[in-house]
């Protein structure tokens, strides 16, 4: 997945949530915080922070649209500077003078109602132009990437979010090809998706020592792309497990379903497993979960490692954390959610053959098909 950055990369953010920590965008309760998308370190020099009780709330830009989205000039009051995501939360471009939209796959023109390229779609719809905005009804579709329309307020794309291992990745956003099996979740099942025409949106979280990080990247992402009516997958290995668990109670607070919840051997390391979350809650509608009770030592065999692969750089370093091991889980609502437990652990002794033998540092690959599979059924609706 390449990600091109039409913003800044180090920013800072203004979020606003209700007393319960739902995201609004007008309350009383502010936020803010340093966004930073770069491997570079940010700094703000002579930045000022006032709060005041006497302030009163004012409103520093107002937008109004025609229905493809582009401005009513005459009755908008611009900011200062101008925020360009607007029209459906895209960015416009206004270099040129072009007044188009970045939707990502395509760029929408604001004044044609049309866009500026052939959709990759196209024989999905044969019934409409290749250019074709938002099924000519921008009343009642939404486009969101530039490659398909979905009813407006009824979702129906599939959101991905996978925790890898940790606990060194302080809870940044990842590249699935640099994140070994936990990215690969997310290639397979963004391949698929392009395959079977499906709208797809992914994040990778790189796990840190605790979870807060990792929850409010994964929780905004999900604000940000979520609509009623789009399936909710979520994934985690080890440290990840844990988090990914932890992310559903926080989503169970939204009262946002999530259609499958897979956890592979998830874990607190050296705590062995004194703070990890084994209660699935009630929002979920099912969850798998993949485990074995061996607990990891210095080193490993790698499942990759007797395909000639380097194992090491298919793990993250939780896999070489002692005492690293997995558990069952259960439902906090029974008649709400279906649990599957896998113990894996007959596979501990090593075998008599070939000397591979499952643990901690491995399971995540060896399960991957498995994982594979049932996303597969969520894409292809069969789940």
């Amino acid at each position: 997945m390449d990600l091109v950055f039409s913003r800044p990369q180090a920013y800072l953010k203004l979020q606003i949530f209700d007393a319960n920590g739902v995201f609004l965008f007008l309350q009383t309760e502010k936020k803010i915080f340093l966004v930073n998308e770069s491997e570079q370190g940010a700094y703000f020099d002579e930045l000022e922070i006032v709060v005041s009780q006497k302030a009163t709330a004012k409103i520093v830009q107002e937008n109004h649209y025609y229905p493809f989205g582009l401005n009513m000039v005459g009755i908008e009051k611009v900011g200062k500077p101008d925020d360009k995501f607007q029209y459906n939360k895209k960015e416009k471009e206004e270099s040129l003078e072009l007044l188009w939209n970045d939707h990502g796959a395509r760029h929408l023109d604001l004044q044609l109602c049309r866009w500026n390229g052939v959709d990759a779609l196209a024989s999905k719809y044969l019934a409409f132009s290749p250019y074709v905005s938002m099924g000519n009804n921008p009343i009642s579709f939404v486009d969101l990437d530039g490659r398909e329309p979905s009813d407006r307020g009824k979702g129906g794309k599939v959101i991905i979010v996978a925790f890898r291992g940790g606990p060194d990745g302080g809870g940044k956003i990842g590249l699935p090809q640099n994140e070994g099996t936990t990215g690969q979740v997310i290639i397979n099942a963004e391949n698929y998706a392009k395959e079977q025409g499906v709208q797809v949106k992914s994040l990778l979280v790189q796990s840190g020592a605790t979870a807060t990080s990792s929850i409010e990247n994964a929780l905004y992402f999900i604000s940000e792309n979520y609509q009623k009516g789009d399936k909710l997958v979520l994934y985690g290995y080890s440290y990840g497990g844990d988090f990914a668990v932890e992310l559903a109670h926080s989503l169970k607070e939204k009262e946002i379903q999530i259609d499958l919840l897979l956890t592979v051997d998830a874990s607190d390391g050296p705590l062995k497993n004194t703070t990890v979350n084994d209660k699935i809650p009630e929002n979920v509608k099912e969850a798998m979960n993949w485990y074995q009770q061996e607990e990891s030592g210095n080193s490993y065999s790698s499942w990759s490692s007797r395909k000639g692969s380097n194992s090491e750089s298919s793990h993250s370093p939780t896999s070489m954390f002692p005492s690293s091991r997995g558990d069952s889980k259960y439902a906090s609502d029974s008649k709400k959610t279906r649990i599957s437990n896998y113990n894996m652990s007959f596979l501990n002794k090593p075998s008599v053959n070939t000397g591979w033998s499952l643990n901690h540092g491995n399971i995540d690959e060896f399960v991957l098909p498995q994982v594979n599979k049932v996303i597969k059924s969520i894409l292809k609706n069969e789940h």
